[in-house]
């Protein structure tokens, strides 16, 4: 957890077997689950827990705001390219890890 999930009112983060049973148990068929932002995520890891330290030894003040950020258009064009990636991927694959869960699912 991190204030990003503060800021977006996220109560609870699921792991990819939780978030499949929770679907399932609905009443739908998992056709594809996997994560997502997997290229990103050593770096957003790395922010949110140096976030989370310096929020908690109090040499940072707590503010809720989102952390994110308009970005240089260079750095939106080389993400977008990584996200595509990842796109082309999981049509093959699913990723190991990530910053968030992708699931599509059909009614039986």
């Amino acid at each position: 957890r991190s204030k990003h999930d503060d800021v977006y009112h996220s109560n609870k983060r699921y792991t990819r077997k939780e978030l499949k049973e929770l679907v399932e148990d609905a009443g739908f068929v998992v056709e594809k689950i996997t994560y997502w932002n997997f290229f990103l995520f050593p770096l957003v890891l790395f922010f949110r827990k140096l976030d989370n330290f310096l929020i908690k030894n109090k040499l940072k003040m707590y503010e809720l705001k989102s952390d994110m950020i308009e970005l240089p258009n260079v750095l939106n064009r080389f993400l977008i390219v990584l996200l595509s990636l990842e796109a082309f991927l999981v049509e093959y694959i699913d990723l190991p890890f990530g910053v968030s869960l992708f699931c599509v699912a059909r009614k039986k």
